[in-house]
């Protein structure tokens, strides 16, 4: 009798430690409809391939991206097959724009379901957006969404932010901002601004390092282009195999790719960086947010209350939105126009000399 006891109280302890653990694991990371950060690929294609073929199976295919590889296409009607031995960065419908982020350990970083996969795993056509949030709230057990002119959020510790728009889409990511990351908290608290890996002072190879690396999915139709004092040379698309070779002996005046100029100044450090407004929707997730939201969102993320904002009509179809912030104890001035980002070496005012 006193075994069995014993033996009931063991299997109640495990039962109550391994309810426990599961508990603590969804408290840090939400699973929604079984979609959850820090899946592999191999699963997310067997939930697609599997529970979810019904849906995915009469869209137009999916688009797989493997890192130094070109995407390759899974057609209507055709099961998803996974290339061995080479790292997958994201996959994504080609037709309603679902799609699933992956980092080096091949793990799910974040990912957006459109709305209408939204409404299909969850069943949810005839809600409406604030009964759809009530109810996806009480079924995962999120019980703070903050709301926004253009969307819900929940922010779950310091790792996990849960987005839901007015259109019903879904966008979880293991990021505690969409504006503002980490290494780039540190770096600004020391005074050195950096945008998504960007800062005045970096070298030329730094600049072709972090768009090769980070930004190749935004680059792959487009040309490098750099100007070697007053002449410029043409560097082949990042989709391509080809490494990219600055000339040492050459003196770098400036690089230019879609949209991005970063100048140099004779000693090779970057003394103004420009990121057009579809990069900065690109890098900031920031499609969905207004100028003015766009501006807001960076000053609070930034933390810069002290910056300046200007909204100035030009024509009943164009209004022009401008945001401006000089430092000088560090010696820089930053402009946003219409999310288009300036970011520009300036004089430090220990620097500035009067008198004799």
């Amino acid at each position: 009798m006193k075994v069995i006891f014993v033996f009931l109280m063991f299997i109640s302890i495990i039962f109550i430690f391994s309810c426990k653990k599961e508990n603590d694991i969804e408290s840090e990371n939400l699973k929604i409809q079984e979609f959850y950060l820090g899946m592999s690929p191999e699963e997310v294609v067997e939930l697609l391939n599997g529970k979810y073929w019904s849906y995915y199976s009469t869209r137009m295919g999916i688009n797989i991206k493997y890192k130094n590889s070109d995407a390759i296409q899974s057609n209507n009607g055709e099961k998803i097959k996974l290339i061995k031995d080479i790292k997958v960065e994201w996959m994504g419908w080609k037709e309603d724009g679902s799609e699933f982020y992956f980092g080096e350990n091949q793990k799910l970083e974040s990912f957006k379901l459109i709305n209408a996969f939204v409404d299909y795993i969850f069943e949810s056509q005839n809600l409406k957006i604030d009964e759809f949030v009530k109810y996806f709230s009480k079924l995962n057990n999120v019980s703070e969404m903050k709301t926004n002119k253009n969307y819900y959020s929940f922010i779950n510790g310091i790792d996990y932010e849960l987005i839901i728009t007015n259109d019903k889409q879904i966008i979880y990511q293991k990021i505690n901002n969409p504006i503002l990351e980490k290494d780039e908290l540190e770096s600004f608290e020391e005074g050195v601004l950096k945008i998504k890996g960007f800062y005045l002072g970096m070298s030329p190879e730094k600049v072709v390092e972090l768009l090769r690396e980070k930004h190749k999915i935004f680059f792959r139709t487009y040309l490098l282009i750099i100007r070697y004092n007053n002449s410029y040379k043409y560097e082949v698309k990042f989709d391509e195999k080809d490494e990219i070779q600055l000339d040492k002996d050459k003196q770098i005046t400036w690089i230019s790719r879609g949209g991005i100029q970063v100048d140099f100044d004779e000693n090779r450090k970057a003394i103004k960086i420009n990121l057009g407004s579809s990069f900065s929707n690109y890098i900031f997730n920031s499609e969905d947010l207004s100028s003015s939201e766009f501006v807001q969102a960076f000053v609070d993320s930034y933390n810069i209350p002290e910056m300046k904002t200007e909204e100035k009509y030009v024509s009943e179809y164009y209004t022009k939105f401008k945001a401006d912030y000089t430092n000088r104890m560090v010696g820089y001035h930053l402009n946003i126009t219409n999310k288009s980002i300036t970011i520009e070496k300036i004089q430090k005012a220990s620097e500035t000399k009067f008198g004799d």
